[in-house]
């Protein structure tokens, strides 16, 4: 069989032709003429593919943009010079300046932005102060059960009475050491306390049983130097880590409880003026300390 017939048996070969793949010319499509106009258009795939993978990201790159406008730095004249701001906080004072002139869509944008920040805020701060509130409360039912025990203090990083909550505010500090330093330092302070402790109570018993005047008269002098710089340090301890002096003497010069404070707590700050004072008082006292002649019988 000859390709003409298996085309149809000899398609015409004129324009006005009519075969077999060749209908009347008014009914041929036109060009560019669909011959489905209710199928899938022309590039219907690719837009569906560009439009799922925009969903994706579109959202984000948006975000981008807007983040990237309201950051861009813009001049403005205020009063008479010229102040370079980030456009949101141009746009802000723009909108500030609308409501203070009356416009009461303006104010009410205003109160809405508002009212929705402090509440993200205040949120924010409660989620915070439950937290740290936890910790506190926890931690220090540990601790306190750990002393009553007379068991060691566990190792934490930070101890729930340097931890400062403020009920109005919210606002969270902590005041105690935050390096292993200054927790060193600490130690130091109250393993130093402890041994003015046993010293005082060495020289309040000295004085009590010395044999002559002139003996008790030395005893009392060390016995106040040593409880001035015990009181040098525990009144500057916070108020938990504070003691009460056993064998406490109250003659004259001798310091009371509270005379050498020069911190503030629970902040810790330290007043520099009343620092001197204090230090002037210890100097008073620091060649007070008996000799081994001076404690001799002889000395008598």
């Amino acid at each position: 069989m000859s390709d003409d017939k298996r085309r149809g048996g000899g398609a015409p070969q004129g324009d006005d032709d009519v075969g077999f793949g060749r209908p009347p010319r008014e009914f041929q499509y036109k060009p560019g003429q669909s011959g489905n106009p209710k199928g899938r258009p022309r590039g219907a795939r690719k837009a569906r593919q560009a439009q799922t993978a925009a969903d994706s990201f579109g959202h984000q790159l948006a975000e981008d943009w807007l983040l990237e406008e309201v950051r861009r730095l813009v001049t403005i004249r205020e009063g008479s010079k010229m102040v370079t701001l980030p456009a949101l906080q141009v746009a802000c004072r723009a909108r500030m300046t609308a409501a203070m002139k009356g416009s009461r869509l303006a104010l009410r944008d205003i109160e809405n932005k508002v009212q929705e920040i402090e509440r993200q805020h205040y949120e924010a701060l409660r989620k915070l102060n439950r937290t740290w509130l936890d910790y506190k409360l926890d931690w220090q039912v540990a601790l306190d059960a750990a002393r009553a025990a007379g068991e060691p203090e566990p190792k934490i990083p930070f101890e729930p009475e340097h931890i400062h909550i403020n009920a109005t505010t919210g606002e969270v500090n902590y005041y105690g050491p935050k390096t292993d330093e200054e927790k060193r330092l600490r130690e130091k302070r109250l393993s130093a306390r402890d041994e003015y402790q046993e010293d005082i109570s060495y020289f309040a018993e000295q004085y009590r049983n010395a044999p002559t005047k002139k003996h008790k008269e030395i005893y009392l002098k060390s016995w106040i130097c040593d409880q001035a710089w015990y009181d040098f340090l525990n009144d500057n301890f916070p108020p938990h880590r504070r003691v009460k002096l056993k064998d406490r003497c109250y003659k004259k010069d001798a310091t009371r409880p509270g005379d050498m404070v020069y911190t503030i707590w629970p902040e810790g700050h330290i007043m520099v003026e009343r620092y001197r004072e204090v230090n002037e008082k210890l100097e008073a006292r620091k060649n007070w300390r008996p000799t081994d002649e001076d404690q001799s019988p002889s000395a008598a």
